[in-house]
């Protein structure tokens, strides 16, 4: 995806970039499994036309550098954009999925070059065998303040019907590595990693739950555990910042319009700053 004249080079006194993830809930999952902070309680309908200026909102005043989306479809995308017309749009479809959701990558355009863009298949697991159940959204991007090339990728790992998901995408992820100067993904993993970070990467400390546990009460955020991660490799130094701290807060905020915060999940979100660079933002 790169030439090969590419300079790679960077200034120690660049700051890091801000990333989140945020599962977006999507509204025939709201529906389907009745998830209180998606539907109506009154006829037990979708409220995404409800939720969906407050997620724009959400985006629009915290400004990250980028967004790794989850359970997002076209229309759902669609009717973002007002809120997203800064960044560079990269979405690809799970074609087995009910919902016919997907994930997306969004770039800063200020901050980041989209260079290019790939699916990364995860095949099914038992009807679904041999055939491509979900996808990783993958993209090419150039730091256009530092010059790194990074590949950054969004996931939602789903081993009920995908096999062996994540060491899927790290295969993927261990070929490309050689053609990038960093690689950061992360979405919704549906694990804890109570056991550390996989092989090879690193995340920033801290637990607070990221998945709302049935039931719950989704006015009093806090319950449930950590699923949704960002994961880095060691050329940078994944941390907290007061900007990506206001944006896990402003994801667990009660809508005016629905009473409940907008998704069933909080988003996460770092600074990566490259290594030996310790200033924060």
């Amino acid at each position: 995806m790169f030439s090969n004249s590419s300079n790679s080079e960077y200034q120690c006194d660049v700051r890091g970039f801000s990333i989140g993830t945020y599962n977006l809930l999507h509204p025939f999952y709201a529906e389907k499994y009745r998830e209180r902070v998606g539907i109506d309680p009154a006829t037990l309908k979708s409220n995404w036309h409800e939720r969906m200026p407050a997620l724009g909102d959400i985006f629009q005043r915290n400004l990250l550098d980028v967004y790794l989306l989850q359970e997002i479809g076209e229309e759902m995308l669609q009717d973002l954009r007002p809120y997203i017309n800064e960044y560079s749009i990269a979405y690809f479809t799970h074609p087995l999925r009910e919902a016919q959701d997907g994930v997306a990558v969004l770039l800063r355009k200020e901050r980041f070059d989209l260079v290019g863009e790939q699916s990364v298949p995860l095949l099914g697991r038992d009807t679904y065998r041999g055939r491509v159940y979900m996808v990783a959204t993958a993209v090419w991007a150039r730091d256009l303040q530092t010059g790194l090339r990074v590949l950054l990728v969004s996931e939602h790992f789903y081993d009920k019907r995908v096999v062996e998901p994540e060491a899927s995408l790290l295969h993927f992820l261990d070929e490309q590595a050689e053609s990038v100067d960093a690689i950061v993904w992360g979405g919704d993993c549906n694990n804890t990693y109570n056991h550390g970070a996989p092989s090879g990467y690193i995340c920033a400390p801290g637990r607070s739950p990221t998945r709302l546990t049935k039931p719950a009460d989704n006015r009093a955020p806090g319950r449930g555990k950590k699923i949704d991660w960002i994961f880095c490799s060691d050329r940078y130094e994944p941390r907290r910042s007061n900007a990506t701290q206001l944006f896990v807060a402003d994801t667990k905020k009660v809508v005016q319009a629905t009473g409940s915060v907008p998704s069933d999940h909080f988003g996460e979100a770092v600074l990566l700053t490259p290594s030996g660079d310790r200033r924060l933002s």
